[in-house]
């Protein structure tokens, strides 16, 4: 029996679960799946998870060599540049493949009074004086830096949404709320959220895909402003056939891949 086509998938999103629910599928292709462990409560995944991140690019790259993985697989968080920049290394420094699954940005012509800039602190600074601003800014919220950027516009109050309770003894004054949860997915949800706290703009990453589209329609619908920040320009970009928007496109690559290593996968849809 020939051995499984090996696959590592840098995760942490939601395009990233489907991924793995995909090739989890698939006889012959053995799936890992890698959190940076920076939520205490992920969501489950239906292929084995590694947890920790790897100290750095060698480290990674360690791991690659000493689980013979084949494919590895960036499919994390849009601002997560550094975890990508580790991946393009370690793929380079173990000659192993490498593609990524690198979800649309979100799109701001056509909307009225929706910006994006090019960092959280431009962003924060162009926020009119006397603003109460739902700021939904992800996992790194609660971040010195961040913290450190809010505190700084007194003028303007902050209800902020966190995936984690805050690790930060006292929050800055001017941050009036906070809310422990994950986006919503109902427009109609959003909607509510910035009425009930009284909300006159958004400000939030440019993360791209579904999950979080609702809070921008809601915005949206109420003629909200958006503040949008831009994503981090990559220190290093794979070449664009091996960059991928689509998961269902993705999939279908990896098991062509496959197919060409080992030569007998099977699939629930093949074996018909």
């Amino acid at each position: 029996m020939s051995e499984p086509f090996r696959v590592l998938v840098l995760a942490g999103t939601r395009e990233a679960r489907k991924l793995c629910g995909t090739l989890a599928a698939v006889n012959g292709i053995h799936t890992t799946a890698s959190l940076a462990g920076v939520v205490s409560s992920p969501t489950e995944y239906p292929v084995p998870v590694i947890s920790g991140g790897f100290g750095g690019f060698r480290g990674l790259a360690s791991a690659l060599q000493r689980n013979r993985i084949n494919l590895l697989v960036d499919a994390t968080h849009p601002f997560a540049a550094i975890i990508s920049v580790n991946a393009i290394k370690a793929a380079e420094l173990t000659a192993v493949e490498i593609a990524k699954l690198e979800r649309p940005a979100w799109q701001v012509c056509g909307q009225k009074d929706w910006q994006e800039h090019p960092s959280l602190g431009e962003a924060v600074r162009a926020i009119p004086s006397g603003s109460r601003v739902f700021a939904p800014l992800g996992v790194g919220a609660t971040r010195a830096d961040t913290i450190t950027l809010l505190s700084e516009r007194q003028d303007v109050e902050f209800v902020m949404r966190l995936i984690e309770p805050p690790t930060t003894a006292t929050l800055p004054e001017n941050i009036v709320a906070h809310i422990v949860s994950r986006p919503e997915t109902e427009i109609e949800s959003e909607i509510n959220l910035l009425r009930d706290h009284g909300c006159t703009c958004l400000l939030c990453r440019n993360s791209g895909g579904l999950g979080g589209i609702a809070k921008l329609q809601a915005a949206a619908a109420m003629g909200l402003p958006v503040h949008l920040v831009a994503r981090p320009k990559p220190a290093q970009i794979l070449p664009e056939d091996r960059i991928f928007s689509n998961v269902s496109v993705l999939a279908d690559w990896i098991l062509t891949l496959a197919d060409n290593d080992s030569g007998d996968l099977t699939t629930p849809q093949n074996q018909q």
